[in-house]
């Protein structure tokens, strides 16, 4: 119950809430892009509790709510990056083509809350300043479904927000940032970035001030080295269409 949102449902009922829930508005003013699930209340698939059940009417609330809307979604990001192996088929049967893996390395692996460890945790903080596990890029030729026609589209990089206690380590996060792309533009490799929209709530300005400064070094390796912007369908079909033709 620690980790489940589901005794809110009462508050969700009520009108002055329901833009605080479920932001229909900006949705709306999403639709040009692609439109994935994080499922319905932030599922975590691997803590004690929840079961196989459980996550089917949690993922079918989510997309029945987008098929309303006429929204089809075709990819998901599991919360926490909790991903549970035997889930996957389930996905693979509501029309779902991808998901958001982790990082392929020790430190990244999905697990539960419970199970994790400060060392872990640490770990990736260092991380994002100082290169010490790669920058996983990805050959996406290499990149294959786990037996399933789902396509893992593995993270390279969390854009940490803003941090004012570690401010002089700031430029290292986004240089570190930086170099991981240069690397995948110059070995014609796949670069994932991610964050929450949430993260740049504090510090908004600073926030939106490294994300321009990555986004114009995105039209630098696009302008010389043909660096492309997917989204996970779009990069879903296209290691697809590779795993084809080898």
């Amino acid at each position: 119950k620690r980790f489940s949102p589901y005794h809110l449902h009462e508050y969700m009922k009520l009108p002055q809430y329901q833009d605080l829930f479920f932001a229909k508005s900006l949705v709306e003013q999403a639709r040009h892009h692609e439109i994935g699930t994080h499922t319905f209340l932030h599922y975590y698939t691997l803590e004690e509790g929840q079961t196989k059940e459980d996550f089917k009417r949690d993922l079918d609330t989510s997309l029945s709510i987008a098929r309303e809307r006429g929204i089809t979604i075709k990819s998901i990001v599991f919360p926490r990056n909790q991903i549970n192996e035997h889930y996957l088929a389930y996905c693979e049967e509501r029309g779902l083509t991808s998901f958001r893996g982790t990082e392929r390395h020790w430190a990244y692996q999905t697990r539960s809350r419970s199970s994790e460890k400060i060392t872990r945790r640490m770990f990736r903080l260092l991380d994002s300043y100082i290169n010490l596990s790669g920058h996983h890029i990805y050959d996406i030729r290499k990149l294959t479904s786990r037996e399933l026609t789902m396509v893992d589209v593995p993270s390279s990089r969390f854009l940490r927000p803003y941090n004012s206690k570690l401010a002089l380590l700031e430029p290292l996060k986004i240089k570190r940032i930086l170099n991981g792309m240069l690397q995948a533009a110059r070995e014609c490799k796949m670069y994932h970035l991610w964050w929450h929209p949430h993260n740049f709530s504090n510090h908004t300005e600073r926030n939106f001030e490294q994300l321009q400064r990555i986004l114009e070094y995105f039209k630098f390796l696009s302008k010389n080295f043909e660096f492309q912007s997917l989204t996970m369908v779009e990069c879903a079909k296209t290691i697809e269409n590779e795993n084809r033709r080898n």
